[in-house]
């Protein structure tokens, strides 16, 4: 079925024209029921429907068309009543129905003149034959005029079918809570698979957390070693800075000292060159001294 007003039911396990369609298609316009075991069809049933066009009631046993059935559907087109059991049609079930343009009849008991008409003209002759009686059995017309005259019956009818309907309902609701079951046992195994991985997981997070815990520990006393650490340094710092003075004042009285010598040094080197020039200067004129008396002898000599 859907929501466009068209309808389609189809079990064989349907007795009883189902109920409360009205309130999930209100604008139903064609319905078909296949292959049934519907016993009766009242005009209860086809109340709701008021725009309804097309009807097929095919392949079940129903034997008797009442006068009423089809009051509450004058907008009816095509009626499709065929394969069925039906024996007895009211002369005045059809009479009504200005709009029917098709109607297929055969495979049933009753046996009209034409079983598939599709024009106004073929159905204004077979609605003819059925208000002269052609379709109408002694035996079911006195058990059509008591049930239409009982009210009771009907509401018996339909109270069984409410039954029938709660039952259905129930052993839906039975299945459906089997189903749920299974599906809770497979849950709760899921929840046990999950819950063991769960574990683990805490487990792990345990062990990181004793893990995390031994890395602040390490850290604290890294920290605190780091603390020691830059305090020896400031103190190896400040003995470097006082070693650095001790060798400034040092270094200066070495200069000092140093320059004294320098000058020391200097001063006793320019005696001895002294005294060598000196020497030279002496040794120079005995060299001369000798060189002239030389020349004197040589004279002498000549």
């Amino acid at each position: 079925m859907n929501s466009n007003g068209n309808g389609y039911y189809r079990s064989a396990n349907l007795k009883y024209f189902p109920r409360n369609l009205e309130k999930v298609f209100k604008n139903l316009e064609t319905f078909a029921i296949q292959d049934s075991n519907l016993i009766e069809l009242t005009s209860e049933d086809l109340k709701p429907f008021l725009k309804l066009t097309a009807l097929c009631l095919d392949g079940y046993p129903i034997e008797i068309i009442r006068e009423n059935l089809f009051i509450h559907n004058p907008e009816l087109e095509v009626l499709y009543i065929a394969s069925n059991k039906i024996n007895h049609i009211d002369p005045n079930a059809l009479s009504h129905l200005n709009n029917l343009k098709s109607i297929y009849f055969f495979d049933n008991i009753c046996k009209l003149s034409k079983v598939l008409v599709e024009t106004r003209s073929g159905i204004l002759e077979i609605v003819k034959e059925i208000e002269q009686g052609k379709c109408q059995s002694p035996s079911t017309t006195s058990t059509a005029t008591t049930t239409t005259e009982n009210p009771l019956i009907l509401q018996i009818n339909q109270l069984k079918q409410q039954i029938e309907e709660q039952q259905e309902e129930i052993s839906k609701l039975k299945n459906e809570s089997i189903e749920k079951e299974q599906n809770n046992k497979k849950l709760t195994e899921e929840n046990k698979k999950y819950q063991k991985i769960i574990d683990k997981q805490e487990k792990q997070l345990k062990e990181q957390k004793t893990q995390n815990q031994n890395l602040t520990k390490t850290n604290q006393e890294m920290k605190s070693n780091l603390k020691v650490f830059e305090a020896k340094n400031e103190e190896m710092e400040k003995n470097i800075e006082k070693i650095l003075k001790i060798s400034e004042k040092y270094f200066e009285i070495f200069e000092s000292q140093s320059s004294d010598l320098t000058n020391f040094y200097s001063k006793c080197n320019n005696d001895k060159l002294l005294e060598k020039s000196d020497k030279i200067i002496e040794k120079l004129e005995n060299c001369e001294s000798l060189s002239q008396n030389d020349s004197k002898n040589q004279r002498k000599i000549r």
